[in-house]
């Protein structure tokens, strides 16, 4: 059986953390990357409403001036994010 809901309001934002609160808050659904939500998706304090269905896979760059060697912060970030995207996304 199926139902139409007809939401009172729509929003729109560019800070997943927002998105996510509101959610938690009982404010709608959203489309959130699984590395947002691991812990609440855990925890049942949110569902996946269709688990079938996922967004478009994205890539991520991270942008250094070119001609330059890195640092020893920089290399020890890049390793960081490498190391941090492997074990957190899917």
């Amino acid at each position: 059986m199926s139902q139409d809901i007809f939401p009172r309001f729509s929003a729109l934002s560019n800070d997943l953390n927002f998105v996510k609160h509101m959610v938690l808050d009982g404010q709608g659904v959203a489309l959130l990357p699984s590395s947002e939500t691991k812990a609440e998706l855990l925890a049942g304090t949110l569902v996946r409403v269709l688990p079938q269905w996922q967004g478009l896979p994205r890539e991520i760059y991270a942008v250094w001036p070119s001609g330059r060697l890195l640092n020893k912060k920089s290399l020890c970030l890049r390793e960081h994010m490498k190391h941090y995207i492997g074990e957190h996304c899917d």
